[in-house]
């Protein structure tokens, strides 16, 4: 009889120390869905599957480390997460549905479309139907082997130093102090009126979809109100073959573009691009890009050169929240070595969407630019640093969910600080832009 109340309590403890377990785990469930919930994907994924390990055939958590991975990017082990509910719950639409984004995200569009068909056929609520629909949209167009986009944008901006004045008129040469003057010798502003018009075309190769061939052109006008030796056209067009992987694209085209300065001929170049853009989830992106062109300056033979970039590119995406950091190098290899310089570029890009139709941006970008001659009116070589300050408002005034088409609004101001070690090139300036652009 003694020992029954050590066996009660022995019975009691271990009932208490079930509940506690029992607790324990679904707390880690809940936690790992709320970090999901707030964009922690990674974090979730550890919750989980360590909730996994002690209840394998649990759908919840099934369901939430698939939507994590998919997130993530990895969209085998999302499909591997999804087919496990399966297995007990063969009529799960909701899963079934997100099998079959992941085929999309895969590129199996047959598979995708035959689930997404096979959902409609029950009539499943009007936004369920609208949200396949699109998706079904977004598959036909994949699989088109032509495929068109563009935009056209109109603006009006403010520069109030179009010539690119110096600071000082007051510049100091091997002959001593001069003092500029006539055009040019002060800052002048003036109105100009820009139109930009954009063609993109794609051409998927029937039996190897991974490989197209793209093509893209541009027009730009610059009309100033006053100053009209300085209206711009510019025309740009870049054709070539593109491979795209899983996760990554890489372009390859040649380039030819033609820059007109007052309605005079005044560079033309023509060259090779390459571009390498990953990305390892969707929130972060990588790409890694460089051109070499031959550039003939019409008005100023001594400039004719051969350009060389080479550009890294990273940005993340969190929420609302997105960063973007730009680095490059430029070599500029001019027959005429006054014009020969090698450049450094720095740049920082912040965006914030405030809501699903209004966005922000601001960044900074930095120059620094070594020329490798000297001009003979100055005692050293020429040494720029250039800082370029924007930022700027984006509004969605009209958006066709089905075709993609949006009208848009923005607003943009750049503030530029040149410092340079010979005075003619210290400048300042400032350009604000008003437009409006369609893109289809």
């Amino acid at each position: 009889m003694k020992m029954r109340p050590i066996i009660y309590l022995i019975i009691l403890s271990s009932f208490f120390f079930s509940l506690s377990a029992s607790a324990a785990e679904n707390t880690n469930i809940v936690n790992g869905k709320e970090l999901f919930k707030s964009g922690q994907y990674r974090k979730a994924l550890a919750q989980l599957n360590q909730e996994f390990k002690n209840d394998p055939a649990n759908p919840e958590i099934n369901f939430y480390l698939g939507r994590a991975a998919f997130e993530l990017g990895d969209y085998e082990a999302a499909l591997m997460a999804y087919e496990r509910i399966l297995i007990m719950e063969p009529d799960n639409s909701r899963v079934q549905l997100e099998i079959a984004r992941c085929h999309m995200e895969m590129q199996s569009y047959g598979e995708a479309r035959r689930i997404f068909n096979k959902a409609l056929a029950v009539n499943p609520p009007p936004p369920v139907q609208k949200n396949i629909k699109m998706l079904l949209a977004i598959i036909d167009a994949a699989e088109k082997n032509h495929s068109f986009s563009g935009l056209l944008s109109v603006g009006l901006s403010y520069d109030d130093n179009v010539r690119v004045s110096p600071a000082t008129n007051l510049i100091n040469t091997i002959i001593g102090d001069v003092i500029l003057s006539g055009s040019g010798a002060e800052e002048e502003g003036d109105v100009i009126y820009t139109t930009t018009l954009a063609l993109n075309h794609s051409y998927a190769l029937p039996h190897h979809r991974q490989f197209s061939w793209i093509s893209s052109g541009m027009l730009y006008n610059g009309f100033y109100q006053d100053e009209h030796d300085l209206d711009i056209n510019f025309f740009g067009l870049t054709t070539g073959l593109a491979w795209q992987g899983k996760k990554m694209i890489w372009k390859n085209q040649v380039l030819a573009n033609h820059l007109e300065l007052g309605y005079d001929r005044y560079m033309e170049e023509y060259g090779f691009e390459s571009a390498l853009t990953m990305y390892p989830t969707p929130a972060v992106i990588l790409s890694l890009g460089g051109r070499v062109a031959k550039r003939d300056y019409f008005q100023n033979s001594d400039k004719d050169s051969v350009n060389s970039r080479l550009n890294l590119l990273t940005g993340i995406t969190s929420g609302r929240h997105r960063v973007s950091l730009d680095m490059g190098l430029e070599y500029e290899n001019s027959d005429e070595r006054i014009y020969k310089y090698d450049r450094f570029i720095i740049g920082m890009r912040y965006d914030y969407a405030f809501n699903s139709k209004m966005s922000g941006f601001f960044s900074l970008k930095s120059e620094n630019s070594q020329y490798q001659g000297r001009e003979a009116l100055f005692i050293d070589k020429r040494q720029d640093d250039t800082t370029y300050c924007s930022i700027g408002l984006a509004r969605t005034l009209w958006m066709d969910a089905a075709s993609g088409n949006s009208l848009t609004l923005q607003i943009t101001h750049t503030y530029t600080d040149a410092d340079s070690n010979i005075d003619l090139y210290s400048y300042r300036k400032n350009v604000t832009l008003a437009a409006l652009s369609f893109l289809f």
